[in-house]
C-alpha cells in the first residue's frame, strides 16, 4: 500500500514537472520586454556594443558613446551642426577603433570617413571622399588599419565582405566569391563567419552557410510585400539571431544552430519603426555580454533584458537555461526516490521525466 502511494505521489510529481520545463516545438507565447534603461537619443541609425556597458550611437545629432548603466554620454564624436544626418558605424575586431562615414550636408557628392579611438574618443585619421554615393563602412577581418566602403557585413575571420547586390568578395584582392543574384537592404555575418542572415527589399529573410552556399528562408512570404526586416542582431557568441520581422513589435529569438524559435519578446507600446534602409540597419543590438538588448527607437533607446539565459551542453550547443531548470529539477526528483521503492518504477520516472520533457 505504501509503494502504491509513493508511486502515484511520484508519477504525479513527473507530470507536473515534466509539464512545466517541457520544451515542445510550438511557436512560444510572447512575453513582455523587460525594459532596463532608456537612452534619450531620438532616431538613432545605429548602435553597436563596445564594453562593458559602453554603447557606440550614430544619429541625426552625429555620433557618442554612451554609458547605459548610468545613462550619460561620455564621448560625443560628431557635432550635428558640423555634418548632416548620415551616419554608419562600424567598429573594428576588438572594438578599440570605430568608423564613422557621413555625407556632406553641402553637397550629395563628397563624403567623409573617421575612425576614433573608443577608448579616449580621440581622432585617429580621417579624410574626404569625391564622387562617392551612400556608402556603408567595414574593418578588415585581418587588418586592423584597413577598411572597406560600399559593404554591410564583413567576415570576422575572413577577408570576406557583402555588397547591396549580395556578392561576396574578399578585401584584399576584391574578388568575387559568389554572387547571390539579390539585392539585400540589410546583411549580417555571424561571429564564426560560418552564417550570413541577409534580407532582402521584399522583405524576405534568408540564411546561407557560406560554407556549403546552401540557402534557407528565415522569412519566407512577408504579409505585406516590400516591408523590409526592421532590425537584426547576433549574440556576441553567434548562437541565437535576434530580429525584428516586418511591420512586427516583437523581438523573435532564434536558435542560429536549429533556426527554432526559442522566445518571442513584445516590444512596449511606445515602440515605432523607423524607415528600414540600409541606414539603419544596426538598430538592434546584444551587449557585449549578451545578458542585454538594445533597441534603438524614434524617440529613444531602449535596454532590454534578454528573456533567457544560455548554457553549453555536453555537446557545446547552446540551449535556453529551460533545459538547466529540468536538469536540475531531475537531480532533486533523483534525490526524492531515494527511498525504497523497486528500481524499475524509479528507472521508468526518470525515463518519463526526460522523455516529456525532451532533455539530453
Amino acid at each position: 500500500m505504501t509503494k502504491k502511494i509513493y508511486f502515484h505521489t511520484l508519477l504525479l510529481l513527473a507530470t507536473h514537472i515534466s509539464s512545466f520545463c517541457a520544451i515542445n516545438n510550438n511557436k512560444p507565447k510572447p512575453q513582455p520586454a523587460k525594459i532596463i534603461a532608456t537612452i534619450a537619443i531620438k532616431d538613432a541609425l545605429s548602435i553597436l556594443p563596445i564594453t562593458n556597458n559602453r554603447i557606440a550611437i550614430s544619429y541625426p545629432g552625429g555620433c557618442s558613446i554612451w554609458d547605459y548603466s548610468t545613462n550619460k554620454e561620455i564621448f560625443q564624436l560628431i557635432q550635428h551642426k558640423e555634418h548632416s544626418h548620415l551616419h554608419h558605424i562600424t567598429l573594428n575586431d576588438n572594438r578599440t577603433k570605430l568608423a564613422l562615414f557621413y555625407m556632406s550636408p553641402i553637397t550629395s557628392i563628397e563624403s567623409h570617413l573617421s575612425i576614433y579611438s573608443t577608448s579616449t574618443g580621440g581622432l585617429i585619421w580621417k579624410a574626404r571622399i569625391i564622387n562617392n554615393s551612400l556608402k556603408i563602412p567595414v574593418f578588415s577581418a585581418t587588418d586592423d588599419n584597413a577598411i572597406l566602403l560600399e559593404a554591410l557585413a564583413c567576415n570576422p575571420t575572413k577577408e570576406e565582405y557583402i555588397t547591396h547586390r549580395g556578392s561576396c568578395h574578399t578585401l584584399s584582392t576584391r574578388e568575387e566569391l559568389f554572387n547571390l543574384n539579390g539585392f539585400f537592404s540589410s546583411a549580417k555575418y555571424s561571429p564564426s563567419g560560418k552564417i550570413i542572415v541577409l534580407c532582402n527589399i521584399d522583405g524576405s529573410c534568408d540564411i546561407l552557410d557560406t560554407q556549403s552556399k546552401e540557402i534557407n528562408h528565415l522569412i519566407k512570404e512577408p504579409k505585406f510585400k516590400y516591408d523590409k526586416t526592421d532590425a537584426m542582431d547576433f549574440d556576441p557568441t553567434g548562437h541565437i539571431l535576434a530580429i525584428i520581422p516586418p511591420l512586427s513589435k516583437s523581438i523573435e529569438y532564434w536558435n542560429a544552430e536549429t533556426w527554432t524559435l526559442i522566445a518571442i519578446s513584445e516590444l512596449p507600446e511606445q515602440y515605432s519603426r523607423i524607415k528600414s534602409s540600409p541606414t539603419s540597419y544596426n538598430r538592434i543590438t546584444f551587449s557585449s555580454s549578451g545578458k542585454e538588448i538594445i533597441i534603438a527607437m524614434k524617440n529613444q533607446c531602449l535596454v532590454l533584458q534578454v528573456p533567457f539565459e544560455l548554457i553549453y551542453d555536453m555537446e557545446d550547443t547552446y540551449i535556453p537555461d529551460t533545459t538547466k531548470k529540468c536538469l536540475s529539477l531531475l537531480s532533486i526528483l533523483n534525490q526524492f526516490i531515494s527511498i525504497p521503492i523497486p528500481l524499475d518504477i524509479k528507472y521508468l520516472l526518470i525515463y518519463c521525466f526526460l522523455k516529456i520533457s525532451k532533455v539530453r
